[in-house]
Order: structure tokens, then C-alpha cells, then sequence
């Protein structure tokens, strides 16, 4: 999977201040501290955490395939209207407190 150039821009934003500050503490010069905190130097960091989410996003689904694959077909029918329940017995807990007009 490519990295996608809007994540890879938002892990710049997020973390470029902080690196500037870091190797500022570290070199004692704001120039050379920019030059080495590089978009360059943050690509590998952006492939690396979309490698990890396409894992966990691989993971995720072998495990509710495995599930899927034990429960009887009676048993994914009430697991359905058990997620329901929870859904409506939330939105009634949220009403109850919140702020009343």
C-alpha cells in the first residue's frame, strides 16, 4: 500500500515542531537543526506506521472472518440484534445525561 500523501502530510505537521525543538537541544544551531529534520527523513517513519495500520487492518479482518467461520448462522443473528440493543441502551444512557433545556 503507497503512502498517501495527505497522511504523510499530517505526520509532518504533527511531528516537525517537535523534531526542530529536539535537535535544537541537541546541535545548538536552529539551521542546522531544520536541515536535518527533513521530509526526507520522515518518509521511512510514514511508511512504516501505514505498514503497521495495513497489518492491523489485515489482522482485524482474519479475526472476524475467524469468528464469523465458528459462529452458527443462528448465532450471528443474535449477535446482530444483541449490537442493536447495546446501540439503543447507549443512545438512551447519552440522553439521560445530557443537559436538559
Amino acid at each position: 500500500m503507497p503512502v498517501d500523501q495527505g497522511d504523510f502530510e499530517v505526520l509532518y505537521r504533527t511531528h516537525y515542531a517537535r523534531l526542530i525543538r529536539l535537535c535544537c537541544l541537541w546541535l545548538d544551531d536552529p539551521y542546522e537543526a531544520e536541515d536535518v529534520v527533513q521530509e526526507a527523513d520522515l518518509q521511512p517513519l510514514a511508511q512504516e506506521a501505514n505498514h503497521l495500520r495495513e497489518q492491523l487492518v489485515q489482522e482485524w479482518f482474519k479475526g472476524m472472518l475467524e469468528v464469523r467461520g465458528i459462529l452458527r448462522p443462528e448465532q450471528l443473528t443474535q449477535a446482530a440484534q444483541l449490537k442493536d440493543q447495546l446501540r439503543t441502551l447507549r443512545h438512551e444512557m447519552r440522553s439521560l445525561l445530557a443537559p436538559q433545556p
